[in-house]
C-alpha cells in the first residue's frame, strides 16, 4: 500500500501526501554531563546528507525553510532589515557538520570524537581553531567529516575578513552551537558571525535555554 508515517508521540497515523515538512534542526537542552556532545555526534552519524545533496540540496517541500537561507536577501533582492551587507560569497557546499562551542570545549569535543567512534565510524575531524587551522574553504568543505571551532574564532575572522571568511563561505550542511546561550545577545560579533553562517540544518546545546 501507500506509504504512511506513524507517529507514537501523537498517535497519529498519517498518509505520505500529509506528513508535514521535517524541521531542519531544534534546541537540545538537557542538563550538563548528560551527554549532549554524544547525542550530536549519533545524530552525525545516523543522518546523513542524501544522495546528491551536494548538487541538489533538500528535496523541494521535504523540509522547512532554514532561517539562513534568506539571511541577506528579501524576495525582491533587497537586503533585510538589520543587515546593510552583501551576503559573502558563496560558491561551496559541504556534507560537514560545523560545531561552534566555548574555547574550553575544543579540545572535549575532539577527544570525545575520536575516543567514542572506531575505524568503522570514524570522521575526518579538524579544529578550526589556532593559528595551525586550514583557512582554505574548498578544503575545509571538501576534506572534513567534522569541523569544530570557538566563537571567539568566527568573530575574530568576521573582525579581520568581514562576511567572506573561511566558514561563511561554505553552506554547511548541518551547525551545531555548543553552549548556544553564548550567542544569545544579537548585538555582539560573536552572535552576528552565528547569524551569518550558512546550512541547511541548525542546532542549539545547551542546559540554560
Amino acid at each position: 500500500g501507500a506509504p504512511v508515517l506513524f507517529s507514537p508521540f501523537f498517535r497519529l497515523v498519517l498518509p505520505q501526501t500529509l506528513v508535514p515538512a521535517l524541521p531542519k534542526g531544534g534546541f537540545l537542552c538537557e542538563e550538563m554531563g548528560l551527554g549532549k556532545t554524544i547525542e550530536v555526534l549519533g545524530l552525525v552519524l545516523s543522518n546523513p546528507p542524501p544522495r546528491n545533496w551536494l548538487q541538489n540540496g533538500d528535496p523541494v517541500g521535504t523540509t522547512c525553510v532554514s532561517p539562513s537561507e534568506h539571511a541577506f536577501t528579501r524576495p525582491d533582492g533587497a537586503p533585510p532589515h538589520g543587515i546593510a551587507r552583501a551576503a559573502p560569497a558563496l560558491a561551496i557546499r559541504s556534507t560537514a557538520t560545523l560545531v561552534v562551542c566555548a574555547v574550553s570545549l575544543v579540545g572535549q569535543w575532539i577527544d570525545e570524537a575520536r575516543s567514542k567512534l572506531d575505524a568503522a565510524n570514524g570522521l575526518r575531524i579538524h579544529m578550526y581553531h589556532g593559528q595551525k587551522r586550514v583557512r582554505d574553504p574548498v578544503r575545509l568543505a571538501n576534506d572534513y567529516d567534522l569541523v569544530v571551532t570557538t566563537y571567539q574564532t568566527i568573530a575574530s575572522d568576521r573582525g579581520k575578513v568581514g562576511l567572506n571568511h573561511p566558514t561563511a563561505q561554505i553552506e554547511w550542511y548541518r551547525i551545531v552551537l555548543d553552549e548556544a546561550h553564548m550567542a544569545k545577545s544579537a548585538t555582539t560579533t560573536q552572535s552576528k558571525a552565528c547569524h551569518e553562517l550558512r546550512s541547511a540544518r541548525r542546532w542549539a546545546c545547551t542546559g540554560t535555554p
